[in-house]
């Protein structure tokens, strides 16, 4: 891709993320005008300054450049309740790591509207964050107890976004870190979601325009669709299980075989999640099983992902956290009646701490260990220590 070509793809992203800002809050003070007689904007604001020690903490970066150990981070909560059963919500981020080249520092991440008439029937209609998994939904509520994110919501595979390529290519992007993900939990998608919960089953279904995997594709004529079923029955115990289905290849992607189109290349996901808690202990789990069209063939090739996590409160102020996640990459042929995996086998493991300073202030200490088999980064470990507090 030329010089003048990266600039003005930079250019038209910086574009259609201003229009959505611009769109957001026009449609935000748009509600709050049409019922100003029972509107009334909350705002929260959680304010990040973290600093690390040790390897560089890239490792963690997500597309844009944002990644949870940058310096200086900053997100915006505004909801309203425009009737008793009718609301919208939009989140804002800044991040002074985020490549002005691709994204401004500040961006919308998420603003939708929210329709509860009953518990049984909740409908959510814009840009919607994650159906699937447990994390995103402790991740948007802020509670994640470490710092960074489990490897399967983060990390980006070799897999490129934008061309159809065989499965013997594909080996040589092994280490590339810069195409498709497992689920991108940093970027939500336009859709609608509709769900709903008794006294102990709950339910989700979904559409949205992006993929999971590469949210990007929401430039191509496909759809995602998901689902998922949780259940809560017994003190401290919940569990769910949950399918998505996605064209995940960008618009105009090349190398597509004569009489197949984009939308014809599918990533599919099963994903698991358990949450245990006891007493001062808080236990989470998930596994998620992905799939993906490649090849002129379109042939599948798999991943699985999973993280184990927990919580154990010392104090009523302080507590001790940790995290270990594994993604496991299907092997594939390699010639000479070899195999090998489609990209390294990743091992991280996070661990450390908290004290809640006061009741809008809390202090992080982690440390943070990466292991890539068969990869020249091989180990990348470092130390960090976070200040964040509600204004």
């Amino acid at each position: 891709m030329s010089k003048i070509d990266l600039s003005l793809k930079v250019k038209k992203n910086k574009i259609l993320n201003n229009k959505i800002l611009g769109i957001s809050l026009i449609i935000f003070m748009i509600s709050l005008c049409s019922f100003p007689a029972r509107s009334q904007v909350n705002s929260v604001y959680f304010f990040e300054m973290t600093g690390s020690a040790g390897d560089k903490t890239a490792v963690n970066d997500n597309n844009r450049g944002d990644n949870p150990f940058n310096q200086i981070r900053a997100k915006w909560f505004i909801n309203s309740w425009l009737t008793d059963k009718l609301g919208v919500f939009v989140k804002v981020l800044y991040d002074d790591g985020i490549d002005v080249m691709y994204d401004d520092k500040i961006r919308i991440d998420g603003a939708y509207f929210l329709y509860s008439p009953t518990s049984k029937l909740n409908i959510k209609a814009g840009k919607i964050p994650s159906t699937l998994g447990s994390f995103p939904e402790r991740n948007y509520l802020e509670k994640n107890d470490l710092i960074g994110s489990p490897l399967m919501y983060q990390y980006r595979t070799g897999l490129p976004k934008g061309t159809v390529i065989e499965a013997q290519d594909l080996l040589s992007l092994k280490g590339a870190k810069n195409g498709n993900n497992i689920i991108y939990e940093a970027c939500w998608n336009n859709g609608v979601e509709v769900s709903g919960n008794n006294s102990w089953i709950g339910y989700k279904l979904a559409v949205t325009d992006g993929s999971l995997v590469n949210p990007p594709s929401n430039s191509n004529d496909g759809f995602q669709f998901m689902g998922k079923l949780s259940v809560n029955k017994g003190p401290g115990i919940k569990a769910g299980i949950g399918y998505g289905i996605s064209s995940y290849l960008k618009a105009n992607s090349t190398n597509i075989p004569s009489g197949t189109k984009t939308e014809d290349y599918r990533s599919t996901s099963i994903i698991t999640d358990l949450e245990y808690t006891a007493g001062y202990l808080e236990t989470h789990a998930e596994f998620i099983h992905n799939t993906y069209d490649i090849g002129s063939n379109r042939d599948e090739i798999s991943l699985d992902s999973f993280f184990v996590e927990g919580k154990y409160k010392i104090k009523p102020r302080f507590y001790i956290a940790a995290r270990w996640g594994r993604i496991i990459f299907e092997k594939i042929n390699a010639g000479n009646n070899s195999k090998e995996t489609w990209d390294h086998n990743i091992t991280r493991f996070e661990f450390g701490g908290g004290y809640k300073y006061s009741r809008k202030t809390i202090l992080k200490a982690v440390a943070q260990y990466n292991y890539y088999e068969d990869d020249v980064m091989d180990k990348i470990i470092f130390y960090a220590f976070q200040i964040k507090t509600e204004l």
